[in-house]
């Protein structure tokens, strides 16, 4: 009955010391891992549908002139004036 309750402590000091020290050092090894690939798939990602913009070059064939009507605050409507009852 001893041998069998002091291989049983023993058993859980082991268990114990492996959740308390190695389990969190396998989580973030495990996390920055993640992280590495999902920034590597992210990168790749990028770098098949979306071009650089020094690779094109911008023409601009069109420039519309300028309006000379003035659209300031004066000719957008009527003012009423707000009064309390």
């Amino acid at each position: 009955m001893f041998k069998f309750l002091f291989v049983v402590l023993i058993i859980y000091f082991i268990i114990v010391i492996l959740f308390r020290f190695i389990f969190p050092f396998l989580l973030k090894r495990l996390a920055k891992r993640m992280q590495r690939n999902l920034y590597n798939q992210n990168n790749n990602f990028q770098k098949q549908h979306f071009k650089s913009p020094k690779d094109e070059k911008i023409n601009i064939d069109f420039i519309p002139p300028k309006s000379k009507t003035n659209d300031s605050i004066d000719n957008v409507g009527e003012y009423v004036d707000y009064e309390e009852i």
